[in-house]
């Protein structure tokens, strides 16, 4: 019985990490998209969707069981995805 629970907790952080890298990886494409478009409002709606993704990453970045800030990728996702809302004129 220990040991499934110990495997179940093992499989929530795997999948906490991966949530956490996907919404990067949206925000990171609605960012490309905001700086692809011409269509302003196109733009605003990719940047608030970037925005949303970048804040809830974060929220759920940190646990008291692990903190995702120090992962190699995940600090590469968050740079560039910071680096790409600066391109669009945000504050992160």
């Amino acid at each position: 019985m220990e040991r499934n629970l110990d495997r179940t907790f093992q499989q929530v952080e795997v999948g906490q990490v991966e949530f956490v890298l996907t919404e990067l990886d949206m925000s990171i494409t609605f960012c490309k998209i905001a700086l692809s478009t011409d269509n302003p409002v196109r733009r605003a709606r990719n940047i608030e969707s970037a925005r949303k993704g970048y804040a809830v990453a974060l929220r759920f970045s940190q646990t008291p069981d692990h903190d995702l800030k120090g992962e190699p990728m995940f600090q590469q996702k968050v740079g560039t995805l910071r680096d790409l809302l600066f391109q669009l004129g945000q504050k992160v």
